[in-house]
Parts: structure tokens; sequence; C-alpha cells
């Protein structure tokens, strides 16, 4: 690498550092396209399963910019520890199908190291995931599948408006590589091949269409409840194994990172299949459980179900917890625990159920 001859040496080492710095984030931005390729390509294989095991009549339909943006985010998604109160609390920790625990562990610094980055830049997370309505267009699942497979142009083109932010703004740059993010020697990568880049999106894909054909959660109203009338107590309750129960043919998840059970139901058909869809999610991978549930229950609990999955604060903050739009519900405040979340407008963000 050759620099003006004229500058002083501290100016050649400053400019090499910065052009190092440079060449880096596009190399890296480079391997994420790549990468992100693969995980629309891996996400649109199951779509057909999905649809099928939920409801083969009603085909749900997404709206493109959602369906990209819960893309997009993917390494972020993997770089967090905990997506409030524990959820995705394994994700970053998890076998990410690639070769060595060495390979897993780079993986999971990388994540964590564009997630702390662009959540430092405001302007790069901004143009990353736009709050308006570009892209606004809306698909059918079964369209989905091809365009997913397919979606290379629409992947770089989130990519290059974000990269084009950070090389046309100095202080963004700045921000987005402080600290020497990606200024060492050892070169941050994402791997072609990375099963787990896909799940933001298959999560999202999955609540979209439990949503979309009339599923919903109940809540129990507190972790106080559980344990007052523990799921293993139950006589009548058979543990289904990653966290599922089966009582009498109505399927629960115990989430271990909150404490709560949901009970997955339809407002059409009740409790019918509803142990066979949580285990098909689970062991085919179509969602990060604790996300789907407890994401949710955040989501609503905070007055934002409804609306985009991903919300970008002006500080940069990156909030990922409705990226599962299942809704959620509470047992009947005539049981006496109330809503368990602050009130908005009045009314209780949950409603209730069924």
């Amino acid at each position: 690498m050759s620099v003006n001859t004229s500058l002083t040496p501290w100016e050649k080492a400053r400019t090499r550092y910065v052009i190092w710095t440079i060449v880096s984030i596009n190399r890296f931005f480079d391997t994420y396209y790549t990468a992100l390729q693969y995980a629309a390509s891996e996400a649109s294989t199951m779509i057909d399963s999905l649809t099928n095991l939920i409801d083969p009549i009603k085909k749900p339909s997404m709206t493109l910019i959602y369906v990209l943006s819960a893309l997009a985010v993917a390494l972020c998604f993997l770089g967090l520890p905990a997506v409030l109160d524990g959820v995705a609390a394994t994700v970053a920790s998890a076998t990410v199908g690639v070769v060595s625990k060495e390979v897993q562990q780079g993986l999971t610094n990388t994540a964590q190291t564009f997630l702390l980055a662009t959540m430092s830049a405001p302007g790069f997370a901004r143009s990353m995931w736009p709050q308006g309505n570009t892209n606004s267009q809306i698909y059918q699942e079964a369209q989905l599948e091809t365009i997913l497979a397919q979606a290379r142009d629409q992947i770089g083109d989130t990519i290059d408006s974000g990269l084009k932010v950070l090389m046309a703004d100095a202080a963004e740059f700045t921000l987005f590589a402080g600290l020497g993010r990606y200024s060492g020697q050892i070169q941050l990568s994402v791997p072609q091949e990375t099963d787990y880049l896909s799940l933001s999106l298959k999560t999202l894909m999955t609540g979209e269409s439990l949503l979309q054909n009339r599923w919903f959660a109940n809540a129990s109203p507190s972790p106080a409840y559980y344990h007052q009338y523990s799921l293993d107590k139950w006589s009548t309750c058979s543990n289904a194994g990653s966290g599922i129960w089966d009582c009498q043919g109505q399927g629960y998840y115990f989430s271990e990172s909150t404490g709560r059970q949901y009970a997955l139901k339809n407002k059409k058909s009740g409790k019918k299949n509803s142990v066979n869809i949580l285990q098909q999610i689970a062991s085919n991978g179509w969602a990060d459980m604790n996300v789907l549930f407890d994401g949710a229950y955040n989501c609503t609990a905070s007055g934002l179900a409804g609306g985009p999955p991903i919300h970008v604060d002006t500080n940069g903050t990156i909030d990922m917890t409705c990226i599962s739009p299942l809704p959620i519900y509470t047992e009947d405040a005539e049981n006496g625990y109330g809503c368990p979340a602050p009130l908005l407008n009045g009314k209780c963000p949950f409603g209730e159920w069924e």
C-alpha cells in the first residue's frame, strides 16, 4: 500500500490506517452480501412446508420491505446475546453450520462487532433499515419463495445504501469504524454458508404465517402464575421436548428465559394441531422459539405490535423485539391478575384471549 511521499511519517501512518479500514469494511460487506444471498435462498426452502402445515388454503402475504429488513438485520440478530428479557440468549453461541469452533467464535465476534458499529452510527442504521414505505410491495409467501431465491439485486441495494452513507459521510464513517473495529490484522468476514443467518427472517415469516392464519398465543399473566400452576405438575400434560408441552392436545411453549408459558391457539379451530405446529417449528428451525413468543410479548407490551419488525431509534439503537408479529393475549382479567404491562391510552396492550 503506497501513499504520497511528501507526507510526514505520522501522516503516512494515519493515511495507511484509514485506507486499511476502508478496504476492510468493503471486504466485510462483500462477504456479508454473499452470505445473505445464501441465507435468503435457504429461508425460501421452508415456505412450502410452513404454509402446508399451518394452512395450505390461505397463503400468507408479506411486505417486501419487512422481509428485506429482517434479512439485512441477520448479523445483528446473531450478535445480540439477548433481545430484552433474555430473548435469543442462546443464538450467539449456537452452532451456526460452520466447520470449526474457531470459525464459529469468529462469526460471533464479527456479529457483535457489526452490531456495536451499527448502533454507534445512526445514519448508517437508518439507511439499512428505512422506516418509510420504500419497497412496500406485498407478495404472497409462494411468490417470496422465488423472490428470496433470486434476491441478489434487493440484497445488493440494501448493502449499497449502507455503504454509500459510510463512504460519503466522514463523521458517520468515524462512528461506525471507531475504536479500531475494522482496523485489526484479522479480517472480519461472514462465512458464505451460515445456516443461522436466516433465523431472523425465518422467525418473521413463521410469526406472520401464524398471524394471518388466525393463530395467537395466550400468555400466562406472570412468571408467578406459572410457578403456581406448573405444567410439569399437571397430570394431564406430557413433555413434548424443546420447551413444548402437550396438555390434552393443547400445545404450550415454556420459555426458560422469562418463565412465561404460552398456549398456542387458533381463533377458528381452537387448540387443534397446536402441539404438532410447535414441534415442527422447533425441530425444523423455522424460528427462534424465544423470540417468536417472548419477543412478541415484549413487542406487544411496548405498544409497537402491528408495526415494522425492525425499529431504529434516532440514536441508532436497533430494536428487534417486533421481528415476531405473533399476536399475544393474556388470561382473562376476571382471574384477578389484571394487565401484566402498563396501560397504553388507558387500555391493556394485550387485550383478553377469546
